[in-house]
């Protein structure tokens, strides 16, 4: 089944024989992933190119992380406006010391770029900064067994020793200069291959076929939300909307406070900590089996509504549906206030069913299988 967003069409899911349905497949596809292997189309992922002298300077002065990292490692990192509001989700992987690659979501496409432009035309040293989406597609390989799949067709050690998490390398991959990226998304190991568009379908190809002989498969994009969303992870223009701060996200472990620059949007986030974070991401669940989750059905804490789900996502590995919902918190979010709170989901027809908040990981909390 394939859906279509910003000009790109993209499987969300795959019909079998036994997976007539898209639940169905949902739950044999998150099953590859978490006990074998999956492989995931994520060409639809915005690559944007800055480089030049002044593209560390640039990167730094948007990013609310420290872009100033070695050669080959990966950052994560939001750029805000001056309210803190988070406009624009990345991963910015530094190719050289002059030359950094940005994966963004693909509705950030146009933001990003408009951002990245007007920032590169008033920097002092020279800054280019380029669109190369169309030239870029981008594979996932997600699971205990993905290196299974990628050490026969790459000359090179994928243990984390020689390949840790939050690296990236070139590598040829049946002759193709394939850049791989060790980004876990989903909680388990998971290489991300970005590959030049006329190599693709050949290396597409052979990925697939070498997942399919260990009994992996091809899994679309739903079950990469689901299972980030069973881990703990929220995902922008999905569940993180463009009204959030990276505070309120949950995703404050992104800021570098320390940059003597500072970054766009600093000061506002300062201001968040003293005054404290007034509104939060948390994730709501219940029993897998049930229907009570809706997208739109209001939050509430202590009777009173508190907000309202922006995604429920059927998640087979912990039995739940786990929704996410931007909640208010006039007195300040606190884990005390969390778990001090009787807590509600009002269906339609103003039926209401009892439900658990959280703002932890329901799977691998402590991010250890990632890291194996």
């Amino acid at each position: 089944m394939f859906d279509g967003t910003c000009g790109w069409r993209y499987p969300i899911w795959f019909r079998t024989q036994e997976t007539p349905t898209a639940d169905l497949a949902y739950q044999r596809e998150q099953n590859l992933i978490r006990t074998k292997v999956g492989v995931a189309d994520c060409s639809v992922l915005t690559q944007i190119l800055v480089a030049g002298p002044g593209a560390l300077a640039m990167l730094n002065r948007l990013s609310t992380s420290d872009c100033d990292v070695k050669v080959g490692k990966v950052v994560y990192t939001q750029w805000c406006d001056d309210d803190g509001k988070i406009l624009v989700d990345a991963v910015v992987t530094r190719h050289e010391l002059d030359r950094f690659i940005l994966a963004i979501n693909d509705t950030s496409q146009v933001e990003a770029l408009s951002i990245a432009m007007k920032a590169a035309a008033v920097q002092e040293q020279a800054t280019i900064v380029v669109d190369i989406t169309s030239a870029i597609a981008s594979m996932v390989v997600a699971g205990p067994l993905a290196r299974d799949v990628l050490a026969p067709l790459i000359p090179s050690l994928l243990s984390s020793e020689a390949f840790p998490p939050l690296t990236s390398q070139e590598l040829p991959l049946l002759g193709a200069p394939v850049t791989v990226t060790r980004v876990s998304y989903v909680g388990e190991v998971c290489f991300e291959l970005h590959i030049p568009a006329e190599y693709a379908f050949a290396v597409g190809s052979a990925v697939l076929e070498a997942a399919e002989q260990i009994d992996g498969g091809a899994v679309g994009i739903d079950t990469l939300y689901a299972l980030g969303t069973e881990h703990g992870m929220f995902d922008f223009d999905y569940n993180i909307g463009r009204d959030v701060t990276p505070l309120e996200a949950g995703i404050g472990f992104t800021i570098c406070w320390t940059k003597p620059e500072g970054f766009r949007g600093d000061r506002a986030l300062e201001q968040q900590c003293v005054e404290g974070v007034k509104q939060r991401l948390l994730f709501v669940h219940n029993d897998l089996h049930t229907d009570d989750l809706a997208v739109g059905n209001a939050v509430l804490r202590n009777s009173l509504r508190v907000g309202s789900l922006i995604t429920v996502d059927p998640c087979h590995h912990v039995g739940r549906n786990v929704g996410a919902s931007l909640v208010s918190c006039p007195v300040g979010f606190s884990q005390e206030w969390l778990e001090s709170g009787e807590w509600m989901v009002q269906d339609e027809s103003g039926q209401m069913h009892p439900v658990a908040v959280t703002t932890r990981a329901l799977y691998d909390p402590l991010r250890k299988r990632s890291k194996i």
